[in-house]
């Protein structure tokens, strides 16, 4: 079986980070976040506030770099070291994507959510939409969620050995080193439960054979193994786990008994359905609140790993 793209690993270099507030408290707990995360790193922080024209006036800008300085400081941040811009409305999220090209950013972080009152929207329209747009990683951070500045960061990458994934974990890595704090990093597949046809009975949920799924779990488990090599360093110590049942539950449970910093994953999965859209197990996360998700995508193209790589191929002698 072929093994799984390899992430290029960077370990060296500052972070350049733009943090978007709406004045929402998802907004304003993401520009807290990247100065918790990032503030005593050598990092280049800039915080941006979209105003609502397309023209400002002057005393307009100056009122929200005032209050974007006023935010960072109550983070604990140095305002005079974070750079604080308001950028036109064109609209808001073409104008945080664009700012952030032009700011050179290595990773954009977000509210999860922003003003609208309805609890159906619990992912924001302009958030929904730079995860898909941004040509970064995206770190999404959900109301109420605070970053332990001294706590060594704990991350989890959602793998299923496709290049999206192997990108989840170069973004996981690099975001560990920027913080100058020692990390950990947990590589997590879920075996999920095959869905087969029956005659006359449509599709539905069926029990994996036991040979089967233990092939499964210890072909995952060698591959996790040689990414946890690839990834792990004298400052990032990196453990792995295979478990089986359905991914977004079992990834958002493993979080939180782990009490893990944030969660990566790719924006698709391994499945040819998701080259199009935001993958299910992507969404599920990100409406979760429950903890920040750092998302990747390919900005170039949807490059998927080959059928015959992914673990859920059965062995030889095993029939479909």
């Amino acid at each position: 079986m072929p093994s799984p793209p390899v992430p290029e690993h960077k370990t060296s270099g500052g972070l350049r980070v733009l943090a978007a507030t709406d004045g929402s408290p998802a907004g304003n707990a993401a520009v807290a976040w990247a100065v918790s995360a990032f503030g005593r790193a050598a990092a280049a922080i800039r915080v941006v506030h979209v105003i609502e024209q397309r023209h400002p006036e002057q005393s307009a800008s100056d009122a929200v770099k005032t209050a974007l300085r006023n935010l960072v400081t109550q983070a604990g941040g140095d305002a005079g070291q974070i750079e604080v811009v308001a950028l036109p409305h064109a609209p808001v999220w073409e104008s945080v994507r664009d700012n952030a090209e032009s700011f050179a950013a290595d990773l954009l972080i977000l509210g999860a959510r922003g003003h609208s009152p309805f609890e159906w929207m619990r992912l924001g329209t302009t958030t929904r939409r730079l995860i898909r747009t941004a040509s970064c990683p995206v770190l999404t951070v959900p109301p109420g969620n605070a970053e332990d500045s001294k706590a060594p960061m704990h991350g989890l990458v959602a793998v299923d050995f496709s290049e999206e994934s192997s990108r989840a974990i170069s973004a996981a890595v690099r975001l560990l080193n920027a913080t100058g704090r020692n990390g950990k990093l947990t590589l997590l597949h879920v075996c999920e439960t095959p869905h087969m046809p029956y005659e006359g009975m449509g599709y539905g949920p069926v029990a994996a054979g036991e040979e089967l799924m233990r092939h499964r779990q210890i072909e995952a488990g060698h591959l996790l193994d040689g990414l946890a090599a690839e990834a792990s360093s004298e400052t990032i110590a990196v453990t792995t786990q295979v478990k089986s049942g359905s991914a977004a539950e079992i990834i958002l449970e493993a979080a939180s008994r782990m009490g893990c910093t944030f969660i990566a994953t790719g924006t698709r999965g391994s499945s040819l359905v998701h080259r199009l859209f935001l993958g299910s197990v992507a969404t599920h996360l990100l409406q979760a609140h429950s903890i920040p998700v750092l998302t990747t995508r390919d900005i170039q193209h949807e490059q998927l790993v080959p059928l015959s790589a992914r673990v859920d191929a059965p062995p030889e002698g095993i029939a479909q």
